[in-house]
């Protein structure tokens, strides 16, 4: 999987020293110790290099991360993430059985619209919706499952936790990014964009290595 990160164009940096870096930051090192670490190698990098190598792999990723098939059970939440762009919530779901992250999506609000629209994201990605949903007591999920005739399944702890791991290391490695990469692509796409879809492809990758 890890062999697939790969830029399709080569420039001043080769794609083996920018998946090194990839790897090194998304492994929880910071910009600076990543930056530190390319130089014992005699690859001398400022720390926005980081930025743009994120980029350039969000950027690729935009309409091939999400594959496979889609389990019959997921696990669904959402977690408000304050950037540089205001206050954003982040959905994602999780394949309880090895973890995997399905489908994450961005909205500027949390209600049963966005839940809506989350979900039928997926099914047209996909092909096919779950046939059950682990979630909160949120009451924004209660209509739109109801509507796409997905089971809701409350829970509070259990496999839940998969994706609440998941929300902590994302939002402990974006805060440090936007801090300090708070460039905004394009109105569409703001930086933060470009960051969750490259670490999604490495937190999947490090999942099927375990």
């Amino acid at each position: 999987m890890l062999k697939q990160l790969t830029f399709i164009q080569r420039k001043r940096t080769s794609p083996s020293i920018i998946l090194l870096g990839l790897i090194l930051y998304f492994k929880g090192l910071s910009s600076r110790r990543v930056k530190e670490i390319l130089t014992l190698l005699d690859i001398n990098r400022h720390n926005p290099s980081i930025w743009r190598w994120i980029r350039k792999q969000g950027f690729s990723l935009k309409d091939e991360l999400w594959q496979g098939e889609m389990p019959a059970r997921i696990v669904v939440d959402e977690t408000g993430l304050r950037t540089s762009s205001g206050l954003v919530w982040v959905y994602a779901a999780i394949d309880p059985k090895d973890r995997r992250l399905v489908y994450l999506d961005v909205y500027r609000s949390r209600d049963a619209l966005r839940t809506w629209v989350f979900f039928r994201q997926m099914q047209k990605i996909y092909g096919a919706l779950p046939r059950v949903a682990v979630v909160d007591g949120g009451r924004w999920y209660i209509e739109p499952l109801k509507q796409l005739g997905i089971k809701r399944v409350v829970m509070r702890y259990g496999v839940r936790n998969y994706v609440e791991r998941f929300f902590k290391t994302l939002k402990r490695r974006l805060n440090d990014f936007d801090r300090f990469f708070s460039y905004r692509a394009s109105p569409e796409y703001p930086s933060y964009w470009y960051w969750l879809l490259t670490f999604s492809r490495f937190y999947n990758a490090e999942r099927n290595l375990s």
